[in-house]
């Protein structure tokens, strides 16, 4: 995040502290907004859950790799009972998501949250990974190009690291220039999957493909 933004996110919290449910929900539009991937999903939130939930069924244990500000959409899944586990790269980011959902408990209170500061880089962040127990659904949404830069290999260690029952993938469909991508299909981790184990489904949002994985069983 740039300085202003961390500085618009903090006044945020700050007001969230007196604030109705519907200020709430209005106030994590704005934050979404505020990041990049997040703000390309705006408005598309809830179409995007209610397919991915039909795929995987409604999840209680949630993983969200490289998440950034995804799991402020939480009110877009229409859930309730859920443990939700983050990872995010530095502790600030942490700090911040942790804040957030302490205020948020207030109008769900079944929901549980820990955010976790872990570099995907590092070797001993798979067993990290592995440790955090089972979930129903994972998300990595837009990481395999950050944890790429050794090749698709340190991915697929990603991938294999985390028990979960499905695991939601998502790739960008545009180039950088906002231009759609001739074959936004990635067939290098279809084939990956296949290898690995898993079966998929995918479906497509104006700016991004999903790919949701289930082991064979």
């Amino acid at each position: 995040f740039q300085s202003a933004h961390v500085d618009r996110r903090e006044e945020i919290l700050n007001t969230m502290r007196h604030a109705s449910l519907r200020e709430v929900r209005a106030l994590c539009d704005v934050l979404l907004h505020l990041h990049a991937s997040s703000r390309e999903r705006l408005g598309d939130y809830a179409r995007l859950y209610k397919r991915i939930f039909a795929c995987t069924g409604k999840p209680q244990p949630i993983l969200d790799v490289g998440s950034g500000m995804n799991p402020i959409s939480f009110p877009s899944m229409d859930l309730d009972h859920v443990a939700y586990t983050a990872i995010e790269l530095n502790n600030r980011d942490c700090t911040f998501l942790q804040g957030f959902f302490h205020e948020f408990h207030r109008f769900y209170p079944h929901l549980t949250f820990q955010a976790l500061a872990l570099d995907l880089s590092e070797p001993s962040t798979l067993e990290k990974i592995r440790s955090l127990g089972e979930f129903d659904v994972a998300f990595l949404l837009k990481m395999s190009d950050v944890v790429e830069e050794r090749g698709h290999k340190q991915f697929e260690g990603v991938l294999m690291a985390i028990r979960a029952t499905s695991l939601v993938v998502s790739f960008p469909t545009r180039t950088l220039s906002n231009k759609r991508m001739r074959q936004p299909r990635r067939r290098w981790f279809e084939v990956m999957a296949q290898r690995c184990g898993f079966t998929f489904d995918s479906f497509e949002l104006p700016h991004e493909l999903f790919y949701v994985l289930k082991r064979f069983s």
